[in-house]
């Protein structure tokens, strides 16, 4: 339900096809120590899809292309 100026409660709002991305980057032991066991249990972190990713080598020159490089992008 939502509030009008006045307080007063208008109907239902509907979110059709909504989509939210998040996207961070934290340390494994920085998960550890911010992410509390409550957090685990009670389904907070379930709402996100975690990642772990590493990288296979490191490039000199980074190895990606630039904006007008790119054929969707430039």
């Amino acid at each position: 339900m939502v509030k009008n100026g006045a307080g007063q409660r208008t109907g239902a709002v509907t979110a059709s096809w909504a989509h939210l991305a998040i996207i961070g980057c934290i340390t494994e032991p920085e998960l550890k120590h911010c992410l509390t066991e409550t957090d685990v249990a009670n389904g907070y972190a379930n709402r996100f899809l975690w990642l772990c990713v590493k990288r296979s080598k490191v490039l000199s020159r980074g190895g990606g292309r630039g904006l007008g490089q790119h054929p969707r992008l430039g």
